[in-house]
């Protein structure tokens, strides 16, 4: 629980987000992220990115899930795309990679294309309710600024030294 809490702390001290808001994301998101592998700093990481963008809370939730699952099991549409743009969701074993990875090589392969053909892919991957936070874990996955945010949350000793602060 203290690690838990650094991370939390961490996220919503550096990010557009609250505690109320970040729980209610992670309300919505952690049940899939921990099922398919998805660490707790890459999870806090992409909802502080979100809330940033001023999606925050169960509407991030819900989406950051979306975003999850969908790359996990892809539609067939969907699959056709990441095949078409050569990126692989599964490893070697079947598990899902690393989700700032996929986001990161999709973000690049997607490059190439015009902004309309763009948008058309997103929305094939991720439908129309996922496709705006989709859009910006994209960017922030490319430019490896979600990389960088997920490795900061890591810091320990967070909550102690805001507790401190609060008494």
């Amino acid at each position: 629980t203290g690690h838990l809490g650094d991370v939390l702390v961490n996220t919503f001290t550096t990010s557009n987000t609250t505690l109320s808001s970040l729980g209610e994301t992670m309300k919505y998101v952690a049940p899939a992220a921990a099922s398919l592998g998805v660490d707790l700093e890459t999870a806090a990481a992409m909802a502080g990115k979100l809330g940033d963008a001023g999606i925050q809370g169960s509407e991030a939730g819900t989406a950051l899930r979306a975003v999850i699952t969908r790359l996990a099991a892809p539609s067939n549409a969907a699959a056709e795309v990441l095949e078409n743009l050569k990126v692989q969701t599964a490893d070697a074993n079947g598990n899902l990679r690393a989700v700032p990875e996929l986001l990161a090589e999709s973000d690049e392969k997607m490059r190439g294309y015009g902004s309309a053909a763009r948008s058309e892919m997103i929305k094939t991957l991720f439908e129309t309710e996922a496709m705006s936070a989709a859009t910006v874990l994209l960017g922030q996955a490319g430019s490896g600024s979600l990389q960088d945010y997920a490795k900061s949350l890591e810091e320990a000793g967070s909550a102690a030294r805001v507790a401190a602060q609060m008494n």
